[in-house]
Formats: structure tokens, C-alpha cells, sequence
């Protein structure tokens, strides 16, 4: 239990720095932080609320984060990433999992440029995210001077996903809140998405979960920009994309002048010619996005807000399958009989939309 404030540095978490013995298998139950956690160095910045990197069989369960992480530092002249994560800044665990359940992040996240809600930047690592939220807001204006752009790459639940071909990535029973706000400039690739900033390399599955946060462009510049409503993004060769019962009810802006068709999308943006895509029983508030090219069943709010799909999204659990999921977890020794991943009912929050019975 962390409660201390003003943790500094370039490799910080507000429990642990850096796990990076692969022989240890590293687990935090029942913990938290919420003290603040900022930077100020010139240099490579990797914060977490709980967890700055792992490189190892990471467990985290029945945790959260409630302190703000702000990267003090708003100008570079060289291009340091800084990858920030409302519980996991970095996690490179490789064919071994990093696992996050029951778990969430309140603390708003500030100025980073691969950066999640709850894991910023997730770099081949097998990740299941289960029954999970972020509701801080991700907000970043830091600039690096170089020629040749940068990447900002933002998501409400995970920023960057960068896997190889023997990993894949979930996100389950989970959702964001959270308004996710980009005022950078001079950037190369720009994937903003209210669940993850991109969904692609390897096998990347999205099932069961939702997005009502904003998302906003406020920078003024971009060569490759994508924003959506779940994910920003999926045109990597090779990629498997698979998403099952979702929706989005969070706007989608854009304050700056458009120089190339518009890049907002209600859900995200799928290249099919690279990617292998399953998208099924995914709904959005008509009207969120401006353009042309949307995946998924528009609705009004009124039809958003009902028991109708909250009865639609229940009905949809039944062709869900996470047995294998589970099979491989047990073969492996990291679950036992009544650890299983399970599928989250749905029912009518105080607000009026969808939520989960977590």
C-alpha cells in the first residue's frame, strides 16, 4: 500500500519501479497507490500507478490508483518515449502473461505520448485485462523538437500494443470513463481509441466491454491520425482482430482543420487488406463520428439508453466462448478451479447507459 506523494523519476511506480527478474513470477493483490507520481528528467520516462515496467509473469488483482501521473517535463529536444500507464507503465513479459483483474485507475494521466488508462505500452507481452476501468482523464501536450515526428499513441484501457506473432492481448468486462484529450503537435502516427489507441500485431481481442469517454484531437498536426471509439486503429500485416458485444457512447472531436479525409471513427478503423477482422454485436450513438467509414449498428441515444440492449447485450453473452482462454491459463498454473474468467452481465446504470455487473 503506497500513500506516499511526489515519487520522481525516470522509472517509477507508485509500488514497484521495475521488475525485471524473468525467474520471478511478481504478484500484487490487494494494493494501491494514491500519492502523485511525476517526472522531470530528460530522458526515457516509464511511469505506473502501481507498476512502472515488468518483464515478468506479472498478477495484479483487486488493486487500483487514485493519484495523478503527470510528466512535468512538456518539451524535448530529442524523442524520448514516455510511457505511462494508470497501473502499468511498460509490461515486456514476453510469451508469459501479464494479467490485470478486478482492478482500476481514477488518477488523471498526464503528458505522455504511449499511454493507457491502465497499461501504457504493452511490448509483446501475453495481457488479459478482466473486469476492469479507467475514469481519470488522459490528457497530453508535450512536444518533442525533432524533424522527423513522433508517435502518440492513446488508449482509455491500453495505449500502445506492439506484439509479436506469439502473444495476443484482451480486454474483457472492462470499460473507460475517462475523457482522452491529445494537444500534440508535429506528430508521424496519432491512434487515439476510448478502449486502446491500436488494435493490431498479432491476435488482439476486445469482447464484452465499453467506452463513454471523449475523445478528442486538439493538436494541430498528423500524418497518420485514427480515432475511434473503442480503438483508434488495426492496419498492421498479419493482424487478427476479434471484438464481441461492445459499444461506444463517447464523442469523438476533432478542434483542429483537417488536411485529409477526416480520421474520426464511431468504432475505429480496420485496413481489411492487412487485417483479418471478427467484429460482431457492436453498437454506437449515430452522429459521434463524422466519417463515412464505420463498422457496427448506429442507434439514437434514446435506443442506447434502454433495457432493449441491455437485453441485447445479455442475449449476446451466449456466443462468447473464454474456455480456452481459461484452459491455457490452468494449463499454464496460473488459475485454479473458480479462478475462471467469466462474462460480466449487463444492467441499466444511475446515468442511464449500459454498464457491467462486475
Amino acid at each position: 500500500v503506497s500513500d506516499a506523494i511526489g515519487i520522481n523519476g525516470g522509472l517509477t511506480g507508485g509500488i514497484i519501479g521495475t521488475a525485471v527478474n524473468k525467474a520471478i513470477n511478481l504478484t500484487i493483490k490487494n494494493s494501491h497507490n494514491t500519492g502523485k507520481i511525476s517526472n522531470n528528467e530528460n530522458t526515457v520516462t516509464v511511469v505506473g500507478g502501481l507498476i512502472g515496467a515488468t518483464y515478468t509473469q506479472t498478477i495484479i488483482e483487486n488493486c487500483y490508483n487514485t493519484g495523478e501521473i503527470k510528466n512535468e517535463k512538456l518539451e524535448y529536444d530529442t524523442y524520448y518515449d514516455q510511457d505511462v500507464g494508470g497501473l502499468i507503465g511498460v509490461t515486456a513479459s514476453g510469451e508469459k502473461y501479464t494479467i490485470i483483474r478486478n482492478s482500476y485507475n481514477t488518477g488523471n494521466i498526464l503528458n505522455g505520448n504511449l499511454t493507457g488508462g491502465l497499461v501504457g505500452y504493452n511490448l509483446n507481452s501475453n495481457l488479459i485485462i478482466d473486469k476492469c476501468y479507467n475514469t481519470g482523464e488522459i490528457n497530453s501536450s508535450v512536444k518533442f523538437n525533432v524533424d522527423t515526428g513522433y508517435d502518440v499513441i492513446m488508449g482509455g484501457i491500453i495505449g500502445y500494443n506492439a506484439l509479436n506473432t506469439n502473444v495476443k492481448s484482451y480486454v474483457i468486462n472492462s470499460f473507460n470513463i475517462g475523457n482522452i484529450i491529445n494537444g500534440n503537435e508535429l506528430i508521424s502516427r496519432n491512434y487515439v481509441g476510448g478502449l486502446q489507441g491500436n488494435a493490431e500485431y498479432s491476435e488482439v481481442y476486445i469482447i464484452n466491454s465499453y467506452n463513454t469517454g471523449k475523445i478528442e484531437r486538439a493538436g494541430e498536426t498528423g500524418n497518420f491520425v485514427r480515432y475511434g471509439g473503442i480503438f483508434g486503429v488495426s492496419q498492421h500485416l498479419n493482424s487478427k482482430l476479434n471484438i464481441n458485444n461492445v459499444y461506444n457512447l463517447g464523442e469523438i472531436i476533432n478542434t483542429k482543420t483537417l488536411t485529409i479525409y477526416s480520421p474520426l471513427f464511431n468504432i475505429g478503423y480496420i485496413n481489411n487488406t492487412y487485417v483479418t477482422s471478427d467484429v460482431k454485436n457492436t453498437y454506437y450513438k449515430e452522429g459521434l463520428a463524422a466519417s463515412n467509414i464505420s463498422i457496427g449498428i448506429p442507434m439514437s441515444e434514446t435506443e442506447m439508453k434502454s433495457e432493449k440492449l441491455v437485453n441485447q447485450l445479455n442475449a449476446n453473452l451466449k456466443d462468447i466462448d473464454v474456455s480456452d482462454i481459461n484452459k491455457e491459463l490452468k494449463e499454464k498454473g496460473i488459475i485454479k478451479d473458480g479462478e475462471e474468467i467469466t462474462l460480466s452481465n449487463w444492467y441499466l446504470s444511475n446515468e442511464g447507459y449500459p454498464t457491467l455487473k462486475n
